[in-house]
């Protein structure tokens, strides 16, 4: 018997395989900067979830990890990119055969028919579209649908995407539009362009942005102009941008990690929605310390995202903690991180969750990940 886990996590005391009971969550990459942060996801060893990569960019989608992959639109834009033009995404995903995925697993593939089912009918309410009205999406909000949300099989779905191009810009509203009316928690993580990429990417940005908080539970929001909080001038441009994959890796991984991953405090999919569920903007950090104490510090750090910049949490309105460590980690590590986290907010009613989730891989480290939901300023991000 191993003595680095708990009792009841050996093989000696097998349990009943509940597999078919866990949550289905998939993550969706639009576009190219959606495929790279899949495509990190993958190579990072994410666990627990399914992907699923849509483009126009037929070159590009050779490049994906994941066998789930749609090329939008092939006879509209030759098997390239959108010309920066989020127009093209839409009608892209609109034109998407979901036939495509016929070798996909189920729930990915039901993923598809409602995202073509639900173009379809805001094509029959938009003939000719620019950035569809509120008055528009509260109409396709009524459809219903010819894919019952109760057939749909993913509880919870991630989309990542860049703002600002044409593809994520253009499709990834869409695609979360047509999961968060079948029912399904949807959480967006994207990311800002740069401020040397001009202004007209920033407003089509800020446009996208707009369109996609109405089409999505919660959504955290990474600008890719905070990289320069974290690099220096020896930093490769490659190494830029991992740094932001690996942060839209970690808005998803501290998430799913809660409902996959055994711990003594684990929590379960109602726990992590009534934390999400229609909660607007976010905020997320981890951090990662080992030696004496490791427990404050990691909370420091995870409070102290330099990606998101000065975002603060103080009005949040929810928070997930999740508190990862091996079999050395005492029950004074956890409260005394928790409280760390908790220290920050102002509302006494915010909704906490809590989790605490092993994994030995750490090697004595302590990581503490915080996701903040309901923060009230928008411009912030």
């Amino acid at each position: 018997m191993s003595s680095t886990q708990p009792l009841w996590l050996t093989q000696e005391h097998p349990v009943t395989d509940l597999s078919g009971f866990a949550p289905k969550i998939v993550v969706v990459g639009v576009g190219g900067a959606g495929g790279n942060a899949v495509n990190n996801m993958i190579a990072r060893g994410l666990q627990g979830v399914e992907f699923l990569v849509c483009n126009t960019d037929a070159q590009h989608l050779r490049t994906t990890l994941t066998e789930n992959r749609v090329q939008m639109a092939p006879e509209l834009t030759g098997g390239l990119g959108c010309g920066a033009n989020p127009d093209v995404g839409w009608v892209s995903i609109r034109r998407c055969p979901p036939l495509l995925l016929a070798e996909a697993q189920l729930a990915t593939y039901q993923l598809v028919v409602l995202v073509h089912a639900f173009c379809d009918y805001v094509n029959s309410v938009v003939k000719q579209r620019r950035w569809l009205s509120m008055k528009s999406w509260s109409e396709c909000k009524e459809r219903t649908w010819c894919v019952s949300p109760a057939k749909a099989e993913q509880r919870g779905m991630f989309v990542t995407a860049g703002m600002g191009g044409g593809t994520g810009t253009g499709a990834a509203p869409v695609i979360a539009q047509a999961a968060l009316d079948a029912g399904i928690l949807t959480v967006a993580v994207v990311t800002k362009p740069f401020r040397f990429e001009g202004s007209n990417r920033a407003k089509l940005a800020a446009q996208g942005l707009a369109e996609l908080k109405e089409s999505v539970d919660t959504m955290l929001v990474i600008p890719n102009q905070n990289l320069f909080n974290m690099s220096n001038e020896r930093t490769s441009l490659m190494d830029a941008f991992r740094l932001a994959d690996n942060v839209l890796l970690d808005g998803v991984k501290n998430i799913s990690d809660l409902m996959v991953m055994p711990g003594l405090i684990n929590l379960d999919f109602a726990d992590v929605q009534s934390v999400m569920h229609n909660m607007g903007n976010a905020m997320m950090g981890s951090g990662e310390a080992d030696g004496e104490n490791r427990a404050l510090r990691a909370a420091a750090d995870a409070l102290a995202n330099p990606l998101l910049g000065d975002i603060s949490i103080k009005d949040a309105k929810g928070m997930i903690v999740n508190i990862t460590g091996g079999s050395d980690l005492t029950l004074f590590e956890v409260d005394e991180a928790a409280e760390r986290v908790t220290q920050e907010l102002d509302d006494p009613h915010a909704n906490i969750i809590f989790g605490s989730t092993f994994d030995d891989s750490l090697g004595g480290k302590l990581r503490v990940s915080v996701v903040a939901t309901g923060i009230a300023d928008p411009d912030k991000i």
